[in-house]
């Protein structure tokens, strides 16, 4: 096997019966998926002499050929990688281990780097390069003195940021693995607990992410101090302090003592100023007061202008505005401080809540205008996650509610209940009723009754069954409460047969600026969306699997909110996956009751044959039909 990953593709393609598609491996990965394709033809490399094969059918995916037997073999090398008994040979892998190699050591040789990777020297300065690369991001550079070898140079912030990042990572089980050389598990185990402990003793109570991400900055401390490092974080602004300052500075007391190192003030204020743990509390409270007010303002604008363009006034739920202030208020903090917090789940989050990204956005923008802070893609994930867990509790406000009228008896009413809450999301069943009880059942407030006799003059809409075991009841059900027809029409309104069109584009920069001209053209847009489309893609990538892309943006003025689709000739690649089918959507807010629109096209996009169906096609009708359905 050639490194982890592989053996990851690997294990994959063998637990399916079936094809897998290149978007499905590629989000397994967080890669692209042209990376896949080439470590696709890696593997084949491999594979050959095991008489194991993975096959590729273009439109379909890959699949893993070869005998029950040898294909066993191969699984069980790649469970071997897979659970670490063979180093990851990649070069991302030798890069970290590169970096650790300059974190440990006051000077680093090529020929040093060479034997440790086991390469040759070309070989290792190709892969420096690629290293000046890596940290670069951090505003390092590598820097050499003759007759002693290469170091990494730069701030000393920006320093304990890469030690941070490629000495100490978390494991699946979130355990810290430590790699300096001066810092013993003995002293990783003194810290933790002694954390734990500090943090009990003041009932303060953390995540998870928090408690690591205090650990590390305590560790990167320890790690610097005992270098003799401590002088050069002195630039720190000491303007404000957290409120677990105090806590800090009793835990580093104690921690030197334990470990055996000098303690200054400026590590405390460094752990205080950058762990993030606690929201800033400014040694003038009058500072502290004015930011939070600002930052609260902030929320209330943005929550407002959201309102306009999704018909949902987020600012009535107190939990969701609790946490965003919280979050907000932390994340200025860590800004302050440059810690970057990386968001393992943003992949998931931009596939499954793309609306809701799309709303982290909308608020990050205010934010970024207004306080002169950046907010990435990882920030932008985690408030979406936010917005979606307030539209998660609006959903148990705002669920269809029925009650079930069934004269065969109440074990059978409470069988066709079961059956209508598994199949049928936001169902709320509020009690099911004999024949003699239909006096009760119509008095109750719901949304549609469900009855196996007549109701004469039932105020409350009433669907009829005759047969409780007929496949048709769900879905004639999820009709009468979601009404088709308001669908169709909001998909009217939205889309246009001219403003659809098969087109062509080398990228995505070329294919969103062809496909806005020809909106333009078509009179359906003015010049300043297409900048205004533009800007919004530089922010956050818009591809969100099965082949698909959904560029958008709001737009001001008279013109009517407009979805252009382009289907290509061959899929490009957007950002990290393939993308041949692009839904532009340019809303205007004053039509906030089209906005439903976007459930209705992730509810298509879902459908990977429906999607490669319109893609085969090229058919405006069929395609309003499958979002219409």
């Amino acid at each position: 096997m050639i490194t982890k990953k592989h053996a990851i593709i690997v294990k994959y393609l063998s637990d399916k019966d079936g094809y897998t598609t290149s978007n499905e491996l590629a989000t397994l990965l967080d890669v692209s998926t042209k990376t896949i394709k080439r470590y696709i033809s890696d593997i084949n490399d491999y594979l050959k002499k095991h008489d194991v094969e993975i096959s590729s059918s273009r439109g379909i995916g890959y699949k893993i050929n070869g005998s029950k037997s040898s294909i066993s073999n191969v699984v069980k090398e790649a469970k071997k990688y897979i659970n670490g008994f063979v180093e990851d040979d990649s070069d991302e892998s030798r890069i970290a281990t590169t970096i650790c190699m300059f974190i440990n050591n006051a000077y680093v040789s090529i020929d040093e780097i060479a034997e440790n990777l086991n390469l040759s020297i070309g070989s290792t300065n190709k892969l420096t390069t690629k290293i000046k690369e890596s940290i670069k991001k951090y505003n390092l550079t590598i820097k050499s003195k003759p007759y002693h070898g290469s170091y990494i140079y730069g701030d000393e912030i920006n320093l304990r940021q890469l030690i941070t990042d490629y000495a100490i990572k978390n494991d699946d089980r979130n355990k810290i693995k430590v790699y300096l050389d001066n810092i013993s598990e003995q002293d990783i185990r003194n810290i933790e607990n002694t954390l734990g402990n500090h943090l009990r003793k003041q009932d303060v109570i953390i995540s998870d992410k928090d408690f690591n991400l205090l650990v590390s900055k305590i560790i990167v401390s320890i790690f610097r101090s005992k270098r003799g490092y401590s002088e050069g974080i002195k630039s720190l602004d000491t303007g404000y302090r957290l409120h677990n300052y105090v806590l800090i500075k009793k835990l580093m007391e104690e921690l030197s003592k334990k470990i055996k190192f000098s303690l200054i003030e400026d590590e405390v204020l460094y752990i205080s100023n950058y762990s993030g743990v606690v929201a800033n509390s400014y040694k003038n409270n009058n500072n502290k007061s004015r930011e939070v007010e600002l930052i609260n303002k902030l929320i209330d604008e943005s929550l407002k202008d959201i309102l306009l363009i999704s018909g949902r006034d987020y600012s009535k739920d107190v939990d969701f505005m609790n946490a965003i202030s919280e979050h907000i208020k932390r994340f200025i903090n860590r800004s302050k401080a440059n810690v970057i917090s990386n968001n393992p789940l943003l992949s998931q989050i931009k596939s499954k809540f793309p609306i809701e990204f799309n709303l982290a956005i909308f608020l990050s923008n205010k934010i970024e205008n207004e306080l002169n802070v950046k907010l990435n893609e990882d920030e932008l994930g985690y408030i979406a996650i936010h917005f979606a867990a307030a539209n998660e509790r609006n959903k148990k406000n705002t669920s269809k509610k029925i009650c079930i009228v069934c004269h065969y008896g109440i074990g059978t009413g409470q069988l066709l209940s079961e059956k209508l809450k598994q199949n049928i999301s936001d169902l709320n069943v509020v009690g099911v009723y004999p024949a003699r009880y239909i006096d009760m059942a119509t008095s109750q407030d719901v949304d549609l009754i469900v009855s196996t006799v007549d109701i004469p003059e039932s105020k409350r809409p009433v669907i009829y069954i005759d047969n409780i075991f007929d496949d048709d009841i769900v879905e004639n059900i999820n009709k009468a409460l979601y009404e088709k027809e308001e669908r169709r029409k909001i998909i009217n309104n939205m889309f246009n047969e001219e403003a659809f069109f098969t087109i062509k584009g080398e990228d995505k920069q070329e294919l969103m600026l062809n496909l806005c001209n020809k909106l333009k053209e078509k009179g359906f847009i003015e010049e300043s969306s297409i900048k205004s489309i533009l800007d919004r893609e530089n922010i956050s990538s818009t591809e969100i699997g099965n082949l698909v892309a959904i560029p958008h943006t709001i737009v001001e003025g008279d013109k009517k909110s407009i979805i252009g689709v382009a289907i290509l000739e061959n899929p490009i690649i957007w950002d990290k996956q393939e993308v041949q089918l692009v839904f532009m959507v340019f809303f205007n807010p004053k039509e906030k009751h089209n906005f439903s629109i976007f459930k209705y096209l992730y509810n298509f996009i879902k459908d990977e044959g429906g999607v490669r169906g319109i893609i085969k096609i090229c058919d405006f009708k069929k395609l309003m039909t499958l979002i219409g359905d």
